[in-house]
């Protein structure tokens, strides 16, 4: 059966209605995801906290336990005879990944404003993203923890946090931008609205 044009005119600017909604509530969702992960952030360093705990008993194989409330990983340095040497690092408002997925949610959020068509890429370009971020931050946190173990709490924290762990940092950040700049791109692009 045929339709008349001006019925199938209709049906476009529904269309467009339609996915302009959904990328005004897609962005809007993401943009308010960056504000709670900024203002929930002792939630975000919980997490962390725990995650660290099972990552640096398997990368460090020591015993370990955390607080999330308090956002502290606590892990054995040394043992002797029965005397252990127990440490804790504390993920503070400032090391943690809350500060580097903001901008990540905030750039989806715009490259879903600014796509034509609806694309899940935006979103898989955040996912992988903030999966990296985590990582490289639990990465840094590990190797804090085989620097402590090795040279002791003062030499291994200095060289582990701020030398070594800064440079995982950078490198991951830059790496993380490197995956997340052609997954959200791809499949045409964010291109300007019409």
């Amino acid at each position: 059966m045929m339709r008349p044009a001006s019925m199938l005119t209709g049906y476009t600017g529904r269309w467009r209605l339609a996915q302009a909604g959904y990328r005004w509530i897609v962005a809007a969702a993401m943009w308010g995801l960056a504000a709670a992960v900024l203002a929930e952030n002792q939630h975000v360093r919980g997490f962390e906290a725990w995650l660290a705990s099972h990552i640096v008993a398997a990368g460090a194989g020591t015993a370990t336990n955390y607080s999330a409330r308090l956002a502290v990983v606590w892990f054995t340095v040394s043992t002797h005879g029965s005397t252990q040497t127990v440490a804790g690092l504390q993920i503070t408002a400032e090391c943690t990944v809350a500060l580097l997925i903001p901008p990540f949610l905030l750039m989806t959020g715009i490259a879903v404003w600014l796509r034509r068509k609806p694309s899940a890429w935006p979103l898989v370009a955040l996912a992988v993203s903030v999966a990296l971020l985590v990582l490289v931050n639990q990465l840094r946190l590990l190797a804090v923890v085989w620097f402590i173990q090795g040279m002791g709490m003062r030499a291994g924290y200095y060289w582990g946090h701020t030398m070594v762990g800064s440079l995982i940092t950078i490198l991951g950040l830059a790496a993380t931008l490197l995956v997340y700049a052609p997954l959200i791109v791809s499949r045409g692009g964010a291109s300007g609205r019409r």
